[in-house]
Parts: C-alpha cells; sequence; structure tokens
C-alpha cells in the first residue's frame, strides 16, 4: 500500500475513540460550567436559587451558629450534611462542599424530585432572599 493509502479500520478506531472521549469531555466540563454558573434548568428557577442561596460558589460553606445548628448547609444549594447524605451524596464526597458542582446538581435534582422547594431557605417572590419561578 501506498504512503497515503487509507486504512479504513484504523480510522474507524481513532474516531471512535475521539468521539467518546469529547462526549465524556462535553459530559464532565459542560455540567460543570452548567452548575457553576448557575444556570442549569433541571428544576425551575433553579438559577435563581444559586445565586440566592450561595452567590454560585461551589464551595460555599455556611459556618454560621445557625448553620452549625441547620447541619452545615454547603455547595452550590446549601445542602445540608445529612440531606446531601440521604439523597445519595456520600457516593460523592462527604459534603456538598467538597464535591464537584456536576455532582452537586445531581444531589439538588434528587431532593428537588422528592421534596420540592421546601427544603430551601430562598423562597419565590421579591426581596433578597427571594428569586422568581423557583418551585414553580
Amino acid at each position: 500500500m501506498g504512503r497515503h493509502s487509507n486504512n479504513p479500520g484504523k480510522t474507524k478506531t481513532i474516531l471512535q475513540r475521539t468521539g467518546a472521549t469529547a462526549a465524556i469531555a462535553g459530559i464532565i466540563f459542560g455540567g460543570l460550567a452548567i452548575a457553576e454558573a448557575g444556570t442549569a434548568n433541571a428544576f425551575p428557577g433553579q438559577a435563581g436559587l444559586v445565586r440566592c442561596e450561595s452567590g454560585g460558589n461551589p464551595k460555599a460553606v455556611n459556618n454560621t451558629a445557625a448553620g452549625v445548628q441547620a447541619g452545615r448547609p454547603a455547595g452550590l444549594f446549601q445542602i445540608v450534611t445529612k440531606t446531601w447524605l440521604a439523597n445519595g451524596g456520600g457516593q460523592f464526597a462527604p459534603t456538598a462542599d467538597k464535591a464537584a458542582p456536576w455532582q452537586q446538581q445531581i444531589v439538588a435534582d434528587r431532593i428537588y424530585a422528592r421534596q420540592g422547594a421546601r427544603p430551601w431557605q430562598c423562597k419565590p417572590g421579591p426581596g433578597p432572599s427571594t428569586f422568581a419561578n423557583f418551585g414553580r
């Protein structure tokens, strides 16, 4: 065969590997960007919830006396440790702030699916601790 001949088998394998790598990277980095930016729409008003609860900081921890008493709210969604673990967060990290944003997203989706907007301090409506469209 000539120097520039096309080996279909090898080309197909390379494309499959490249496609799989690109898909995985897209899922990982795309999910990370969505969660970090607080723009995911897994449930209504989620971007507002993230801004209200953590200011978009995936490492945020409420270590105030009230926060500690409440169970140490942490991460983008300020999920308390007991709730984090009860909704499968332990498969990712011991607390939300130690998990990747996309992992926090998964756990928040589980919480919302089971309990709706009830677990969060931020509520729909006007004002600094509220936001539009959450839980609707």
